[in-house]
């Protein structure tokens, strides 16, 4: 009695095995990225983005990573598929972006996660035609960049995420994609403060100041403190590095303007380091840039560098931000390939 018992439970579950493998759909898989430690804020890698490998995947719940709808408008089944794929890609587990117990919760790894794909994942894509996802920049890790060389940083992000990348809406792509104009390099950390907005609810920009209607009446700009003597030996301002060699007009990818380059060089390092003082004397070289006497450019620029002696970054990036408002469409638009000396 007891071994016929023996058999038919052996029977039954040998049974049920073949039933399982034989009635059950495979589930879509994730192409894993290859293990790795997990990654320290500031200590990225640093590597080159690559294709994703997270194609198949994507397309097993009818998702194209060129044409990714809006993270908010995915159905139930595509978004537990993504969530997956940020696991795999950032090297996190759901909880590091989730609230435990309530998923629902907003966190601000939440809002940093819904901006990267609305803005960025959606609004990239390869030159070369490859597949750009999350996978193609994290390449399994939260963090990616090594900020303990700003240099390093700006060559790499320039060679990278600039010279390989493009915008899919057909708009000359550079640093300002992401960064804006004038460049906030800290946005990631304005995104965690706000909850992120849904794409099909945000409105048209309103239309740019005509060029004429800035060159009359310039944004205003603050009375700078009483400035202090610089104190040592003050380092020049880097010459602007040469520029590749390119058949066409400046101010692409492969052939940024001079202006363009000397910016990069000099001021975006000093914004990064919080290097008030590195961003005072870069200012004063702007001041004499001005190819038009009547504007009021070095008055502007003079202004920052003054606030930038004293300390407040934030008061230098506002009269930054005011000469670029009232100058760049002219500058575009007439000196554009005008050297830097």
């Amino acid at each position: 009695m007891g071994k016929r018992l023996t058999y038919a439970l052996f029977a039954t579950l040998a049974l049920s095995f073949l039933v399982a493998a034989c009635g059950t759909p495979a589930p879509a898989t994730i192409a894993r990225t290859p293990s790795r430690p997990f990654s320290i804020r500031g200590k990225g890698e640093m590597r080159p983005i690559s294709p994703t490998r997270m194609a198949d995947a994507l397309a097993s719940v009818g998702l194209d990573p060129k044409k990714l709808p809006p993270l908010e408008q995915l159905d139930k089944s595509q978004r537990l598929l993504v969530m997956e794929t940020f696991n795999t890609a950032l090297g996190v587990p759901c909880s590091g972006c989730h609230s435990d117990p309530d998923f629902r919760a907003d966190t601000r790894r939440k809002r940093v996660a819904k901006r990267m794909w609305n803005d960025i994942v959606r609004g990239l894509a390869y030159d070369n035609g490859d597949l750009l996802y999350c996978d193609s920049c994290h390449n399994g890790a939260l963090f990616t960049l090594d900020r303990r060389d700003k240099d390093k940083v700006a060559e790499f992000m320039s060679n990278e995420f600039v010279g390989r990348l493009k915008r899919t809406d057909g708009k000359d792509h550079d640093c300002g994609t992401c960064h804006g104009d004038p460049p906030e390099f800290a946005f990631l950390s304005d995104w965690r403060e706000s909850p992120a907005p849904d794409v099909r609810l945000v409105k048209a920009p309103p239309p740019p100041v005509s060029t004429i209607a800035t060159a009359i009446n310039p944004p205003p700009i603050p009375t700078p403190p009483t400035p202090t003597p610089p104190t040592g030996g003050v380092k020049p301002p880097t010459k602007p590095p040469t520029a590749p060699v390119s058949s066409g007009p400046c101010g692409t990818k492969l052939n940024p303007c001079p202006l363009q380059r000397w910016m990069r060089s000099n001021i975006a390092p000093a914004i990064t380091a919080n290097d008030t003082q590195a961003l005072a004397r870069a200012l004063d070289r702007v001041a004499t840039f001005s190819p038009d006497g009547s504007w009021r450019w070095a008055e502007i620029a003079k202004t920052g560098a003054e606030f930038a002696r004293q300390g407040d970054m934030s008061a230098a990036r506002k009269s930054c931000k005011g000469c670029h408002e009232a100058y760049k469409p002219s500058w575009k638009a007439n000196y554009r390939s005008r050297a830097v000396k």
